[in-house]
């Protein structure tokens, strides 16, 4: 497809800022792209491109590599924010007064632990009731924001500066402090900054309107004497005001501190003209331009109840499957579906039916570092995280509440995990435990050899299952071993043999790039996990007041975010959107509750000038 006049006005542009308001099926990611080919075929040097999530970061890569040689990659450097700043902190952390040697903390257990050795100094009972995780959000909420907490209690300010230090005694940092530190950096050695301008010499910032007030001060910090830096986004896709974001920092701020040329991406190449037509009722923007030429398909339905609702987009998604769609000209499969919801919990009906029919479907769930279930490759991963961090003494007094070590070794020599016995009471098998101890033993002699150090593990279980303790743990247990096999292979994707390494291993797994999404079957997912995916076909349900739009909505800015929603909901469908509601709810104390009509599928039918049978 060739060009529009627009997208090649972006790519053409040079010398000064430039903001690209880009709606969506606007062709951002390819302008994106064609941008990047463009300027390291004409010589230009290092460009960074920041985004906002992994699949994001790997989509503009992939394109990339089609198009540009191993030589020319080495020009380009394309992650998201974290990876990026983590990368920043890890090489220059010293300059700060970091320790070396720092590893990502993942588990919320680990820092609820770290949190109580602090707590348990503080006397006052108003402090010690409140909820662990509470405390850590309060933490967490300063952190973001670069902000002490000057105006807290004095407990509170304790509590504060005890967790962060304690976080550095055990060479940890979270995902706040990745940030911070970073942010630290660049501000109060400015060399730092001037070294980065001199090595990019164009920042591409990809949806744009997701910054938060940290992410945009990192950006300010790093770009302030920089031309060529290249904002895009949608302002009418800014969905994520609960974590700090706004849209502010691309349409003000960016404004204010570059003065960037803009420019605006009219076109959309992704979705028919009815579903174009439906999301102008949500999003008032006249300018659009709808460039597919297919009518396509927007209906609402309205059904009795909640189990005929989740029954009808099962009938639906059979018959479309089985005999197709008139708008999508290929097979239709269940991976081509979507059924989106304002929240997880208007899926339970849906859920039930799904499996009555054996229809296959995955849910889209944040990126979570999933943990062992099995002690055996409990024990196994506390081993890693030992290697790459014998200073974390969580990690440490967790081992040692099940094996003995041998303490006249330093923790610190490498010979001391190999040392390992289990404690008399541990039900894991002898034979078990001393291939746990031969794995880490191989990941000790060469990290490369990760899967030959599961294969000990595995090929050990494989020879005493008939154990009884064995045969009941043994498809979980080959569950965990498959996880971080599959972890692994995910890591040598990414880093080039030579490169790879343990503790880089371990810190990309928290960063969330080895996890592997299961695309299989028809995809249920929440607005805010859909963004930035389409689908042939889409049915948003739960379509009730206090549902979506959600009833904590209450004053102007979270009711415009919650338009921006189902503007986001509505424009993952490329053909066909089916919207539905029940006339009743079963509310969680038995009861039936009568249900109104989502003020936005009035906006919908208006828009469509069409009548739905929604009143």
């Amino acid at each position: 497809m060739q060009l529009t006049d627009t997208q090649k006005q972006v790519i053409s542009h040079e010398g000064s800022p430039l903001l690209v308001t880009a709606g969506p099926g606007s062709g951002k990611t390819r302008v994106l792209v064609e941008k990047t080919i463009k300027l390291i075929k004409s010589g230009t040097r290092k460009i960074l491109a920041l985004t906002f999530s992994n699949k994001a970061a790997e989509e503009i890569l992939e394109r990339l590599k089609s198009n540009l040689s191993a030589e020319e990659m080495e020009y380009v450097n394309i992650g998201t924010f974290h990876s990026f700043c983590l990368e920043l902190v890890l090489d220059r952390g010293n300059m700060i007064g970091l320790p070396a040697s720092l590893t990502v903390i993942e588990s919320e257990k680990d820092k609820i632990e770290l949190l109580k050795k602090i707590l348990n100094k503080v006397g006052h009972q108003d402090i010690k009731e409140k909820s662990s995780q509470s405390i850590l959000n309060k933490i967490s909420k300063y952190k973001q924001k670069f902000e002490y907490p000057s105006e807290e209690s004095e407990d509170f300010i304790y509590i504060f500066e005890a967790y962060n230090n304690l976080m550095l005694e055990h060479r940890l940092i979270d995902y706040d402090d990745i940030l911070f530190y970073a942010y630290r950096l660049l501000n109060e050695k400015p060399q730092v900054a001037r070294m980065y301008n001199r090595i990019y010499k164009t920042v591409f910032i990809d949806e744009a309107q997701d910054l938060n007030e940290a992410q945009y001060d990192i950006i300010y910090s790093l770009c302030i004497n920089l031309k060529n830096i290249i904002m895009i986004g949608d302002e009418k896709q800014s969905i994520y005001g609960f974590n700090g974001s706004s849209s502010h920092y691309m349409t003000e701020r960016f404004l204010n501190d570059f003065n960037p040329k803009h420019i605006i991406m009219k076109e959309n190449f992704r979705s028919t003209q009815q579903i174009i037509k439906a999301s102008m009722g949500i999003k008032n923007y006249a300018d659009n331009i709808g460039m597919y030429p297919l009518e396509g398909e927007v209906l609402i339905v309205r059904k009795t109840n909640e189990h005929l609702e989740a029954e009808w987009i099962v009938e639906k998604i059979l018959e479309q499957v089985k005999n197709g769609n008139p708008w999508v000209e290929n097979t239709l499969s269940y991976e081509n579906i979507a059924v989106l919801a304002r929240n997880r919990y208007v899926f339970q009906e849906l859920e039930k039916s799904l499996k009555k029919h054996n229809i296959p479907y995955n849910f889209r769930t944040t990126t979570k570092l999933l943990e062992s279930v099995t002690q055996e490759m409990q024990i196994f991963e506390n081993g890693l995280k030992f290697m790459t961090n014998p200073h974390n003494q969580i990690t440490k007094r967790t081992l040692d509440d099940v094996i003995l070590f041998d303490d006249r070794l330093s923790v610190n020599d490498k010979k001391y995990l190999l040392t390992a016995r289990p404690k008399s009471g541990v039900e894991v098998p002898v034979q078990v435990f001393e291939s746990i101890v031969k794995a880490w033993s191989i990941i000790l002699h060469d990290n490369e050899s990760f899967i030959q150090a599961l294969k000990e593990i595995e090929n050990t279980i494989n020879s005493i299952e008939e154990d009884e303790y064995i045969k009941q743990n043994l498809e979980l247990l080959f569950k965990d071993i498959e996880m971080w096999k599959s972890h692994w292979r995910r890591y040598c994707t990414l880093v080039v043999t030579g490169n790879r390494n343990l503790i880089h291993f371990k810190n990309q797994m928290a960063l969330g790039k080895t996890s592997y999404y299961n695309h299989e079957g028809v995809t249920l997912s929440t607005v805010h996990m859909a963004k930035g995916l389409e689908y042939d076909v889409v049915f948003i349900m739960g379509m009730c007041e206090g549902i979506f739009p959600d009833y904590r909505a209450t004053d102007h800015i979270q009711l415009q975010e919650e338009r921006n929603n189902m503007f986001v909901a509505l424009t993952r469908a490329k053909r066909v959107c089916y919207l539905s509601f029940p006339d009743f709810r079963f509310m969680p104390w038995g009861s039936e509750k009568k249900q109104k009509p989502s003020r936005y599928l009035i906006e919908i039918s208006e828009a469509l000038q069409e009548e739905a049978d929604i009143n």
